[in-house]
């Protein structure tokens, strides 16, 4: 499937080449129903959480409060063990053990707070029908969770110093989606590249620890969302979240805006506040145990809150030449224009592109007071997602 194209331009020179975005990420290799939800004030008390572990208010758990009773009861007492780091959890009962099984896998990628915790203890295979038994292991030792624990507070703190003054949550989102991906490398090799402390941290991270990451972070600070687990176009698994602003659901897909998986150069806004129709089964293959919430709206993009969301050739140009701007007086690297349909991404790739209007844009900010000299750029089109976007490189 044809992904991206990756367009050169060096000065008024342009050679065009082609190039695949978003193949750094790769999903648990567990299949499971990934979300975000977190224990209560009272659950975490009572099984004895680690001091500085994030709660937030039931309601908010979207998996959770579609188990039944039975379900939950499982949930909790899993839960409940792991926070104690208990080696085995005996069930007040027996269950079926595929409920169990699926419950566990819950707990694990509901979590994300629990992020000493590694689904890979127990042995349902061996268990028969039914169980009361559930094995739990640990990715670290409590020695380790408190000294990781407060190092990723100290994360949540950075991101929260990045929010605009009277940040809504859609600022708080984008301000989480951006420090995660500016702040991290995408690697599958590091020991923390599966939890909350991979990108927070140690600055390494594949596609659980961001979805993680970021479900940890929106739950800090109230955002209600859900963690998806699927696999990617090309077959590969995937991780990813849904977030709910003013009601609606979107995706989001930290992973995938993180270019080439590198660090600290720019991100992308791609898959940032999207619409089921635009992914699903695209881009984006959902493989999990629950029904995930239905991100149906598009009045949210990153785009239109930002106001960098263009209806004609002409208005893309506009937007991109105050974008350049503004990059350029802050020495930023990145400028993206997102157009609201396909005729328009041509009409504006073409006046741009094919008629050069690229050094038109250069030039101007060049000349504009404030701005560092652009010496050279790149483009790398979405044309999936009628998306336009200008790398910068300046003078040293």
């Amino acid at each position: 499937m044809k992904k991206r194209l990756l367009f050169l331009l060096m000065a008024a020179v342009m050679t065009l080449s082609t190039a695949c975005a978003g193949d750094n990420g790769e999903a648990p290799s567990t299949t499971g129903n990934g979300d975000a939800a977190q224990t209560t004030a009272a659950q975490s008390t009572e099984a004895g959480a680690i001091e500085g572990s994030s709660t937030s208010a039931a309601d908010k758990r979207y998996v959770y409060n579609t188990l039944s009773e039975d379900e939950k009861s499982i949930y909790d007492q899993i839960l409940a063990g792991v926070f104690n780091y208990e080696n085995t959890v005996v069930l007040d009962k027996e269950y079926d053990t595929a409920i169990v099984e699926a419950t566990y896998k819950n707990v694990y990628y509901q979590e994300p707070e629990i992020f000493w915790f590694m689904a890979s203890g127990s042995n349902f295979e061996s268990c028969g029908e039914k169980t009361d038994t559930v094995n739990l292991a640990y990715r670290y030792d409590k020695e380790q969770t408190a000294a990781l624990q407060k190092s990723i507070d100290e994360g949540i703190a950075k991101i929260e110093a990045t929010f605009p003054e009277n940040a809504t949550d859609a600022d708080k989102v984008i301000a989480i989606h951006d420090y995660l991906a500016l702040n991290a490398e995408f690697t599958k090799e590091h020991q923390n590249a599966k939890d909350v402390s991979g990108p927070l941290v140690a600055g390494y991270s594949q596609c659980e620890g961001y979805a993680k990451a970021f479900a940890y972070a929106c739950n800090k600070f109230g955002i209600e969302n859900v963690r998806i687990t699927g696999n990617k176009y090309t077959g590969a698994s995937h991780a990813w979240n849904k977030v709910k602003i003013d009601g609606e659901w979107y995706n989001v897909d930290v992973t995938w805006d993180d270019p080439e998986g590198t660090s600290g150069i720019y991100v992308r806004h791609n898959y940032l506040f999207i619409d089921d129709a635009a992914i699903n089964g695209i881009t984006h293959i959902v493989e999990c145990d629950f029904t995930p919430p239905a991100a149906t709206s598009t009045a949210l993009t990153y785009f239109k809150h930002t106001g960098t969301y263009a209806t004609s050739a002409d208005e893309a140009f506009s937007i991109m030449q105050k974008v350049m701007i503004d990059c350029a007086q802050q020495e930023l690297v990145a400028c993206q224009v997102a157009c609201d349909s396909d005729e328009t991404y041509a009409a504006a790739y073409d006046y741009i592109i094919n008629q050069g209007k690229y050094n038109d844009l250069k030039n101007t900010t060049n000349n504009t007071s404030g701005c560092s000299q652009i010496v050279s750029m790149s483009m790398s089109c979405d044309e999936e997602a009628n998306i336009i976007h200008l790398n910068l490189t300046y003078a040293e």
